[in-house]
Parts: C-alpha cells; sequence; structure tokens
C-alpha cells in the first residue's frame, strides 16, 4: 500500500468514526421521538413510570419542581444522562433524593424516565396527561 492509499484509507476511516460519534451524540441528546403528532411508546413508558413510581411526590407531577428540583431545567443546565442515572441509581446525601437502586419499576424504567424527563425539558412535551393530550399540551 502506497502512501497515498494509506493516507485516503486513514482519512475515510476518521471521518467515518466522526460520523458514528455524532450519530451517537445526537440519538443521545434527543433520545424521544414526535410520529404522527404523538410521543413514542418509550417515552410514553417514561411518563408512565414517572408518573405511577414516587418521584412526582418531590419533583411535581411533570418534573416542574416542589419538594424536590425542577427537573426540567436540571435537565437544560446540567444534568446530563450520565449522571442522572448515577443520581437517581445511588441518591444524593444530605438531601431528599433517596437512592433507588433497590427499587425495580424506577431501575428497569430509567432510561424511559430519563427520555420522559429529556422531552419535558426540551419544551416537545408539556405537562399535561399524555393520554387526553398527545404531546402534553392543551
Amino acid at each position: 500500500m502506497n502512501k497515498t492509499t494509506f493516507m485516503i484509507k486513514s482519512i475515510m476511516l476518521s471521518l467515518l468514526a466522526l460520523t458514528a460519534t455524532i450519530a451517537f451524540a445526537s440519538e443521545d441528546d434527543k433520545p424521544y421521538q414526535v410520529i404522527d403528532g404523538k410521543i413514542d411508546e418509550n417515552t410514553m413508558q417514561g411518563w408512565r413510570s414517572f408518573r405511577g413510581g414516587t418521584c412526582g411526590m418531590c419533583h411535581g407531577g411533570a418534573g416542574q419542581g416542589g419538594a424536590g428540583p425542577n427537573l426540567t431545567l436540571s435537565l437544560q443546565e446540567k444534568i446530563d444522562k450520565a449522571r442522572f442515572i448515577e443520581i437517581v441509581t445511588n441518591g444524593r446525601p444530605g438531601t431528599l433524593m433517596k437512592p433507588f437502586k433497590n427499587n425495580n419499576r424506577v431501575m428497569k424504567n430509567i432510561d424511559h424516565i430519563y427520555t420522559y424527563l429529556k422531552a419535558r425539558s426540551d419544551g416537545i412535551l408539556g405537562p399535561e396527561n399524555l393520554i387526553k393530550f398527545p404531546l402534553g399540551k392543551k
């Protein structure tokens, strides 16, 4: 293999790796989808899990805050998915946020819950009931 061919192959591999990285980053940034004016099933499952668990008791029924922080703002400003999972799993000592690592429903649906809250923080979903209002907006 001559030097030019090697350089071209190296550049192509680098571009392919960069494209894959961008695709994965975009997917993580927007883990939800709107299909035919409705939110996707994974996000809907996150809404059900958030509302059916104990999350809303402290964070409000739509993550808007209450006794605990406003999660829609937290996900906009400083909390990425890895940090979200860490906090939900292990809690935050010295705060009301207890660890949920032993709560099977939460741990089974943690990705879905993050997806729902990310859609809320990005303004894709409103705070309303997703069954009555497909995007949570009246």
